[in-house]
């Protein structure tokens, strides 16, 4: 994940606030009829994740969301992504800076990229490709976010004092990231051979010692087991690592893709192939099964294991999962950051104090020779 992606610029030497979506959009003057209009004012109305609701920000008013429904499993069959289904309600931008192919609502005239804040972004066809069937919605609104990063930059003990102190960020922006989740049940059958070690005492006189043997013994039988929502990235943004690191996302708590929660958000494009992501999952249901067929039994080592499996009722489904992210500056350089709009959760970039870290070694060394001395009994 890159992270230092700017999003602000320095004007005399405070950090400006960068632009919002809503203020890309140039006040979204370009709207079609349908569902977010402001009935009291005509405003667009922007989905607010603290309340749960479509929200004006001219007048106030509010509307409650669509009854939220539980995402429903699509057969997969390993040739689905041929199938073309339009998002409808939204258009597609690309960025010519840094490629990020993103998805706004309809009604959007923005120029800016949501991800590098660049301007140089065409509006393109739709993408042909799938169209989400789940979201996770945003439920940390931005105060929120920007209170986790000023905890989180706090934390940092090597981070100089001043950059804890007087940091400030631009703008969070909210962007939804694309995933797929898969299912499925895994039909298996193995056999293996594990050891157990054991000791035994060998030789006579001098040559009297123990040794480490192992005992070798033979395993075999089927292991059945169902997968739900193993949860993969495809977004070019944030790889399977970030994602972990930012705390995952509960996304069995998805419900049916509805754009009215991408209003006044971005969501990108996915850049992973449905195929190439039912890959990965194969490969994170192989190794958790190897494991827990391994837990069967009690061993110190194994010399092999041999699995056949098999995939019966697959399924996935597409989920855009809820990121914030945006920079700051210090010392003329930018540091990224992203907050999961899940759970709080940050991960970013930030300085390092030279004089910090030499105080620490210094603490170090000082700790490791006290503890020498109080071995030799020098005190």
């Amino acid at each position: 994940m890159d992270l230092n992606r700017p999003f602000t610029i320095k004007e005399s030497g405070r950090i400006a606030r960068s632009k919002t979506i809503s203020e890309r959009a140039k006040s979204a003057e370009q709207v079609d009829s349908e569902s977010l209009h402001c009935t009291s004012c005509g405003s667009i109305l922007r989905y607010d994740p603290c309340v749960n609701k479509l929200v004006c920000e001219h007048c106030g008013s509010n509307r409650a969301m669509p009854k939220a429904l539980p995402v429903a499993p699509r057969v997969y069959d390993e040739d689905t992504e041929k199938g073309f289904i339009a998002w409808g309600g939204v258009k597609s931008i690309k960025c010519g800076s840094c490629g990020a192919t993103s998805v706004l609502k309809d009604y959007h005239t923005s120029v800016i990229c949501p991800f590098c804040g660049a301007t140089e972004v065409v509006d393109i066809d739709e993408v042909p490709g799938l169209k989400p069937s789940g979201i996770l919605p945003f439920r940390v609104g931005a105060k929120q976010a920007q209170d986790s990063f000023i905890k989180w930059l706090r934390n940092k003990i090597f981070a100089p004092r001043k950059v804890k102190k007087e940091a400030k960020h631009g703008e969070l922006a909210g962007i939804y990231l694309p995933t797929f989740t898969f299912g499925a049940h895994y039909a298996a059958t193995y056999e293996g051979r594990l050891g157990k070690h054991y000791v035994v005492t060998v030789g006579s006189g001098k040559n009297r010692r123990t040794v480490v043997r192992t005992r070798w013994f033979y395993i075999s039988g089927d292991f059945n087991t169902d997968y739900n929502d193993v949860h993969i990235e495809a977004s070019s943004y944030l790889n399977q690592s970030d994602m972990n690191n930012l705390g995952g996302y509960d996304v069995s708590r998805a419900v049916e893709y509805d754009d009215a929660y991408l209003a006044g958000f971005a969501s990108e494009r996915y850049t992973e192939s449905l195929d190439g992501s039912w890959r990965e999952a194969k490969e994170m249901m192989d190794k958790n099964a190897r494991a827990a067929i391994l837990s069967r039994y009690t061993y110190d080592c194994y010399d092999y294991l041999d699995i056949s499996r098999s995939f019966t009722g697959k399924s996935y489904k597409y989920v855009l999962v809820p990121l914030w992210t945006a920079s700051y500056k210090y010392k003329d350089k930018i540091y990224g950051f992203a907050v999961n709009g899940r759970n709080g959760r940050v991960k970013g970039k930030f300085p390092v104090s030279g004089l910090r870290v030499f105080i620490a070694a210094l603490l170090g060394v000082a700790v490791v020779a006290v503890l020498a001395c109080l071995m030799l009994g020098i005190f």
